[in-house]
């Protein structure tokens, strides 16, 4: 299990990366560059507004693909993990609870 400093090291990596929807330009060729919508960006003598490059050059297109996903799949495991942790949490103190009221139980008994 992750301790709280990496979650904490992996979020602020989160926050620090470039926001926006990443995209891969291929155009069927090899390497392809991933980008968002962000600045200007020139690709063959093509305008493309509102884009800036995430990676220059990517050989593998399984590559490309995780690039790609990393920003929302990274956000969703987050939001997942803490959704978790919460219940976890919840569960412990109902577990201490349970328990607390078993002895008092046995005690009556």
């Amino acid at each position: 299990m992750l301790s709280e400093r990496e979650i904490e090291e992996i979020r602020a990596r989160h926050e620090a990366a470039t926001l926006g929807e990443w995209i891969v330009s291929a155009d069927g060729r090899i390497p392809v560059r991933i980008h968002t919508k962000t600045n200007d960006l020139k690709i063959g003598g093509k305008n493309f507004p509102g884009t800036k490059i995430i990676a220059e050059m990517v050989w593998a297109n399984a590559d490309a693909d995780f690039i790609v996903h990393a920003r929302e799949d990274i956000s969703a495991l987050l939001s997942d993990r803490a959704e978790l942790q919460a219940k976890v949490e919840k569960l412990t103190k109902r577990n201490t609870t349970l328990k607390k009221r078993e002895r008092q139980v046995e005690e009556e008994v």
